[in-house]
């Protein structure tokens, strides 16, 4: 599924372009030394999957990725609420404007 992912901020990045950011992230950390995990893909279609289901923005699913890269684990909640809480503040600035 390619979609746009349009908020009040506008229209960001798509599904694929996400994707190809993710694989060049993954790239980067396999090629310093991280060793790939079986379920690295799974996770990343799970992530994409909240993306295209939840109020996350690309730069959440950033967030989630490098920290799955880096720790193993995906805070889902932290990562809507701080999307909710980007969006919220760029509404206020853009208000005061």
């Amino acid at each position: 599924m390619t979609r746009l992912h349009v908020t009040d901020k506008g229209a960001h990045m798509n599904t694929p372009q996400i994707q190809n950011v993710c694989k060049e992230i993954y790239r980067d950390y396999t090629g310093t030394g991280r060793k790939p995990k079986e379920c690295d893909i799974q996770i990343l279609g799970l992530i994409i999957y909240m993306y295209n289901h939840t109020d996350i923005d690309w730069e959440e699913v950033r967030y989630l990725w490098i920290e799955y890269l880096k720790t193993g684990t995906l805070d889902f909640p932290t990562a809507i609420q701080n999307a909710r809480e980007r969006i919220a503040h760029e509404k206020d600035i853009k208000a005061k404007a």
